[in-house]
């Protein structure tokens, strides 16, 4: 399951748009949002996507990106990245786990899984954060019942 996780972000990879199954208007969108990200403006999206590894496995969640920065939400996990240390947040579990953040180049092997990808209520909010939305977890606030795995290399 942990493979998937980072899997939203392979829909803004360079290398998506080269998958055979995205339809034209998809790709389009990809190059736009990808423009605009290269600009520094921030992006929220929606997305909807069909993983085909040993087992079709549909995901679909929200993104927002902002530079290296994102946090996604999608499969009742929470995943949060402030460009170097990710945070995957399972609530119904309580747990976290803590590990360094990749670059993009790090989903681009789950590009040949991907057989459908569907992007909706696309928003360029320029430059500015988007409200309430945070790029970093802060496990201090959590009580004893969590567990909490930090897997970062010092």
């Amino acid at each position: 399951m942990k493979r998937f996780l980072i899997l939203p972000l392979f829909c803004l990879s360079s290398l998506a748009a080269q998958a055979q199954s995205l339809s034209q208007k998809t790709e389009g969108q990809l190059e736009e949002i990808l423009a605009r990200l290269d600009q520094g403006e921030t992006v929220s999206l929606e997305y909807s996507c069909t993983v085909n590894d040993q087992l079709p496995l549909e995901l679909e969640g929200s993104l927002v990106l902002s530079g290296n920065k994102y946090y996604a939400v999608g499969g009742g996990l929470e995943i949060y990245s402030d460009g170097s240390s990710r945070w995957i947040v399972d609530r119904e579990s309580k747990e976290v786990y803590i590990e360094s953040a990749g670059s993009f180049e790090e989903i681009f092997g789950y590009k040949d899984s991907l057989t459908e990808l569907s992007l909706s209520n696309i928003r360029y909010l320029g430059t500015a954060a988007e409200p309430g939305i945070e790029f970093s977890f802060d496990t201090s606030v959590l009580d004893s019942d969590w567990v909490i795995t930090d897997l970062r290399e010092d």
